[in-house]
């Protein structure tokens, strides 16, 4: 009887401890995950989706899931992936400002920097009110898709500046796929007030 006790015990015990165990692992795991991007981004609907009339409260709601992720993001860099000499990482500028951020995805070859591109954009200044860039990376294609506008303040569709796919190449260069969408006199004042990265 008191055999069956003990292993009745025991085995509650290791139940227990294997849960809070496999709870912990878990948790460290996606501690470690980085936010690469809503892939939203890279579905062949997406930009005739944003462009509807209701596009603004896709992309306000797009907006929010970046700033969150990135707005206390305080490491200095990451390595989402290393494949054939090639690493990529994404550093965030220091600001004080939570609200204004600046994140930049840089690619290096062989330890020297190759190319690097704004991944998320989120900062407001004088003559264009607001700028939001968001990219979404697919590691497991080396391929970006990029969308740049300025948010409309009155809840109509919002200035899609630009909507681009690229690739990053075995020499870690970024060659530009295709370009789906440009607006020439936005891409003008995106000029005009030193946006481009």
């Amino acid at each position: 009887m008191k055999s069956n006790k003990f292993y009745y015990f025991f085995s509650t015990f290791f139940i227990i401890f294997s849960g809070f165990c496999c709870k912990q692992n878990k948790t460290n795991i996606q501690s470690k995950d980085i936010f690469l991007g809503d892939s939203m981004l890279s579905k062949n609907i997406y930009f005739k989706t944003i462009a509807a009339e209701k596009g603004f409260y896709i992309l306000e709601k797009q907006n929010i899931k970046y700033l969150n992720e990135f707005s206390y993001f305080n490491k200095d860099d990451i390595e989402p992936t290393n494949l054939n000499n090639i690493l990529f990482k994404i550093i965030k500028e220091k600001s004080s400002n939570t609200k204004q951020v600046k994140v930049n995805f840089y690619i290096y070859r062989n330890g020297k920097k190759t190319d690097s591109l704004d991944f998320y954009r989120n900062i407001s200044g004088d003559g264009f009110g607001r700028y939001i860039c968001m990219s979404y990376f697919d590691q497991k294609y080396h391929k970006i898709w990029q969308i740049k506008y300025f948010p409309s303040i009155d809840k109509e569709p919002s200035n899609i500046i630009s909507y681009s796919e690229s690739t990053i190449n075995s020499n870690g260069k970024i060659k530009l796929d295709s370009l789906h969408y440009i607006d020439e006199s936005l891409d003008v004042e995106m000029e005009k007030y030193n946006l481009y990265y």
